[in-house]
């Protein structure tokens, strides 16, 4: 699959590694973020039953996604889709699929349901914001006792015309300091634009998981 080849890519590698190294955000962006986003793809995909030709653009999407902050944290998205796209063309995509690629990470930070303009675009974004748990938080910008720390893992659940995503806790958590922290509550927004692209319902869920038994 092309997008295995773009996250073992040279340049591609450097990028991330450099961004790790400056380490100027609250939030990881290294290489491990864009393998959890592409299982966070993966996951969705299967379960709103994207055909394989799509799921490759939406992986090739998401391994590239963050690639902009090797110029600025702050308008990311779009250095990093006028940077994908001489990336892209040295494994032979086609402009069709590179346009597409690249419109889905421009807009992967937006809250306005109009810039996106593509499946892949809406899915890369939910991937991407859907990497919420301890693994994504550079402690040396947040403190220790961030309620972000109490997420363990992610995890989905399909109904007939549901996703439910699950935040699954330390079995110590308090609810409510997870759900009002900002990355947490504005993922309602995220999941409502998903919601009425696809028209599934997109459900959010904070569970505190059950500490183990001998």
């Amino acid at each position: 699959m092309l997008y295995k080849k773009l996250l073992g890519d040279g340049e591609v590698l450097n990028l991330y590694n450099y961004i790790s190294k400056r380490n100027t955000c609250p939030f990881d962006h290294s290489i491990t973020h864009i393998y959890r986003t592409c299982e966070n793809a993966k996951t969705l995909a299967d379960m709103l039953e994207i055909n394989d030709r799509r799921k490759e653009l939406l992986l090739s999407s998401c391994a590239l996604h963050d690639i902009g902050y090797a110029h600025s944290r702050y308008k990311h998205a779009i250095f990093g889709a006028l940077k994908c796209k001489n990336i892209l063309k040295r494994y032979n995509f086609h402009p069709e699929d590179i346009e597409m690629i690249s419109s889905a990470i421009s807009s992967h930070n937006s809250l306005n349901l109009a810039d996106y303009i593509f499946d892949i675009s809406i899915l890369t974004m939910l991937a991407d914001k859907l990497d919420i748990s301890h693994f994504r938080v550079n402690t040396g910008f947040i403190h220790d006792n961030s309620p972000l720390l109490n997420i363990e893992y992610v995890s989905f659940e399909r109904a007939q015309n549901s996703i439910s995503v699950l935040l699954n806790c330390k079995p110590e958590t308090i609810i409510k300091e997870v759900e009002v922290h900002n990355l947490v509550a504005k993922l309602d927004d995220y999941l409502e634009l998903a919601s009425m692209f696809f028209s599934v319902k997109f459900c959010l869920k904070i569970n505190k998981r059950k500490a183990l038994t001998n």
